[in-house]
């Protein structure tokens, strides 16, 4: 991901994100794909840990430290809690 270091706090990367697991679930219902991980830069973990990413503790002290979310909660917290059909 490139930093928008003069658009920060915009949402881009949040957004980017997102997107990101957007396509990796469109892929997953094929390959069975349910985990996504980045090489984060240091200075960027906290970023991605705001966002749900774990940090793989064997890579933490790494120069791109390795970082995972499971997308299955993330899926769960973007379904409607109700639909037109349930009122």
């Amino acid at each position: 991901m490139v930093p928008f270091q003069k658009r920060g706090g915009q949402g881009f990367g949040r957004f980017l994100v997102l997107a990101a697991i957007g396509l990796a679930l469109s892929v997953s219902e094929i390959i069975g794909c349910r985990y996504l991980t980045v090489d984060s830069k240091p200075e960027s973990m906290s970023f991605y840990e705001r966002l749900g990413f774990r940090v793989v503790e064997k890579y933490r002290q790494t120069d791109f430290p390795k970082m995972y979310i499971d997308m299955q909660p993330v899926v769960e917290r973007m379904q409607p809690e109700e639909s037109l059909e349930d009122l």
